[in-house]
């Protein structure tokens, strides 16, 4: 039979991992590490992905991602890419966000806003995207 003490210590143990889990991957300063995320998006419809390159993006997408419905949350803000190039995540998309070129942001134009297929179609020509209605809805730590 399992004590009272070794089942608070299962059941605390427990709840730290999934705290961590849920605030996202932290260093030794309690900063968020920024090598090698993608950040997939969702509007409930459609989904696009988007490489994240430094510290205060990664922690901007958890804090999108763990931001309740019907709370405000940032939006993405970033440059196309329109090539494809060599960020292979947005797949089946041949367009890509420049991870060293985006921003999680509180207001954007509306020129910028449309569904990540009006991008890939050519309907949205500004050279940014900021789909206002897309939430993080996971976070990955990729190899590159």
């Amino acid at each position: 039979m399992i004590g009272f003490k070794k089942l608070a210590a299962v059941a605390t143990l427990g709840t730290s991992m999934a705290l961590v889990a849920f605030s996202g991957p932290a260093n030794a300063d309690g900063g968020v590490h920024a090598t090698n995320y993608v950040a997939t998006f969702s509007n409930g419809t459609t989904q696009f992905k988007v490489r994240l390159v430094d510290a205060d993006d990664v922690a901007a997408a958890y804090k999108n991602l763990n931001t309740p419905a019907g709370q405000s949350r940032t939006i993405i803000n970033g440059k196309i890419v329109r090539n494809g190039g060599v960020d292979f995540y947005n797949s089946p998309y041949t367009w890509h966000l420049d991870p060293n070129d985006l921003a999680f942001v509180d207001m954007a134009t509306e020129v910028c806003d449309a569904d990540p297929r009006d991008v890939e179609n050519g309907t949205i020509t500004s050279d940014r995207y900021c789909p206002w209605h897309q939430k993080v809805i996971k976070i990955e730590q990729v190899a590159i």
